[in-house]
């Protein structure tokens, strides 16, 4: 069994060409990697359990005594090695008893010897635990076995009664890759992100953090000016890369110069200078973002079929009838259109006409341009910029709590 340190150790292996320097940048980069489990140097997502498992998948040797009749067996998919990638986990649950989760972390077939099976009670909302399960997986013909780091998550009360008949469990891996890399002759801090399974999708599936302002820290938040989703491509220093491939099990990432030439990303934080723009408002009207200096803006990014974006028009409403045109406005972007959610701009007119909103609106079909300048991946997004064209609050997520923020920032005195 090979051991491997939870840290990440980026190298670069040049493909030279006879010229050095700018000609050298221009060469794929091919970047080994191994294990990070540091919280802030990686990127990750959770998934769930949606269905039962067939027990005759699991390669069960023996199990415990069951305090529920029908105990519900599921499934992680980790590794890729053939007879060991099916790692068992059970719900045991009865009436009366604590709940129980058993998992299969050294996958072995027991689940007898993984541990106290009772969930960690750390919340009113959630049950918790923390595994490392032993993965193995297949290189070069050789196995190799990692332990990988995972959150199991359940929903508790009447929550947990809605949710799928009560049998999703949450999981995300507690791991990722990242390290420093040497691009136009500049180190740069990088993760990228790994599946739930230790697998590497595709590049289109990928995802790449990047340090891109050398402060140490990777920008992990929704509005992230440092993250990068696919095949997206990232400036360094003026030259344009993106992720070309990666090997099965990730220690092998090749980042080469991208076809699409890319600028540098603005950060949407507290405190940085928002990006003019130009807008269309949907009733023709051309205007720019310098136009309103001298007033708080905020930006309000939407689409007609995000339901946490339409509860918020009411609150929004609100502020904006009750405040004054000279010192506060509100512009609205839609985001609808695109592959995923097809709606034209008449559309949009359409139920406009049918909202609350009574201020301008932009139709940036599909995540367009100003959804990319503002680096909005997800909404509801709210951007608060103050008359001094200084971006006061980024706020993901929305909600009553979130607009309460933008009211007492509008409504501190001399906006400071």
């Amino acid at each position: 069994m090979i051991s491997f340190a939870f840290r990440f150790r980026l190298q670069l292996i040049l493909c030279l060409t006879t010229c050095a320097g700018l000609a050298s940048a221009q060469a794929p980069v091919q970047v080994t990697t191994e294990l990070e489990t540091r919280p802030d140097f990686y990127y990750y997502s959770s998934n769930s359990f949606s269905t039962l498992a067939d027990k005759s998948t699991l390669r069960l040797v023996k199990e415990p005594a069951w305090q529920s009749d029908h105990p519900r067996y599921q499934k992680l998919i980790i590794g890729n090695h053939e007879k060991k990638k099916n790692i068992a986990v059970v719900i045991d649950e009865a009436a009366g008893r604590p709940p129980r989760i058993y998992v299969d972390a050294n996958n072995n077939g027991d689940l007898t010897d993984d541990g106290d099976p009772v969930w960690a009670d750390e919340s009113d909302a959630v049950y918790r635990r923390e595994v490392t399960i032993r993965a193995t997986f297949v290189v070069d013909g050789k196995e190799r076995e990692v332990g990988l780091p995972y959150l199991l998550m359940r929903v508790k009360g009447e929550a947990l009664k809605k949710n799928n008949g009560g049998d999703v469990v949450i999981y995300s891996a507690r791991y990722g890759r990242s390290g420093t890399v040497k691009l136009r002759g500049k180190e740069y801090l990088v993760s990228v992100r790994t599946t739930n399974q230790g697998l590497y999708p595709p590049p289109d599936k990928q995802a790449l953090l990047i340090d891109l302002n050398h402060d140490g820290k990777l920008d992990r938040s929704a509005l992230s000016a440092e993250l990068f989703l696919g095949t997206e491509a990232f400036n360094v220093d003026g030259e344009s890369y993106r992720v070309a491939g990666a090997s099965e099990t990730g220690d092998r990432v090749t980042l080469e110069v991208s076809p699409v030439k890319v600028a540098p990303r603005h950060y949407i934080v507290a405190g940085a200078p928002a990006p003019e723009f130009v807008f269309t408002t949907m009733d023709g009207k051309e205007q720019k973002l310098s136009d309103l200096k001298g007033k708080f803006v905020l930006l309000d990014f939407w689409a007609t079929w995000c339901g946490p974006c339409i509860a918020g028009f009411p609150h929004i409403r609100k502020m904006y009838d009750q405040s004054d045109r000279s010192q506060f406005e509100v512009i609205g972007v839609s985001i609808d259109g695109g592959a995923a959610h097809p709606a034209t701009r008449a559309d949009v007119a359409r139920y406009i006409q049918q909202s609350p909103i009574t201020w301008p609106v932009a139709f940036d079909e599909g995540r367009g341009r100003l959804a990319r300048l503002f680096n909005v991946s997800g909404i509801p997004v709210h951007i608060l910029i103050d008359p001094q064209g200084v971006i006061r609050l980024a706020l993901v997520g929305g909600g009553e709590e979130a607009l309460e923020k933008v009211r007492a920032a509008v409504a501190k005195p001399g906006g400071n």
